[in-house]
């Protein structure tokens, strides 16, 4: 899981630099079981490089592990974003929700 998020945080660094309008914002919403598989990356690394590249983090955790959720939420939090607790029922309006209020 941390390692997909450092993919995806690179990624978008490489798309924001391509992009002509400065006015565009950048964030990375991450919708995930809680569960961190083989990951060679911790929250703590993932945190720094986000924090480095100025691109919020916003978790939406589905049943997620009390333990490893409350790294993400301190990862997030430290970015600029934050962290929240779903259910499948009110998954598709929190992304929404965030979708709005980063516009």
């Amino acid at each position: 899981m941390f390692d997909g998020i450092a993919v995806a945080l690179n990624d978008l660094l490489e798309q924001r630099a391509k992009q002509s309008s400065e006015q565009a914002k950048t964030v990375l919403i991450v919708l995930t079981d809680g569960i961190s598989r083989d990951d060679k990356l911790d929250a703590g690394k993932v945190r720094q490089l986000a924090e480095e590249i100025k691109i919020p983090i916003y978790v939406l955790g589905m049943q997620a592990d009390p333990g490893l959720m409350g790294q993400l939420v301190e990862a997030a939090r430290s970015t600029g974003g934050d962290a929240f607790l779903v259910t499948p029922k009110d998954v598709k309006s929190r992304i929404a929700n965030l979708l709005n209020s980063q516009l």
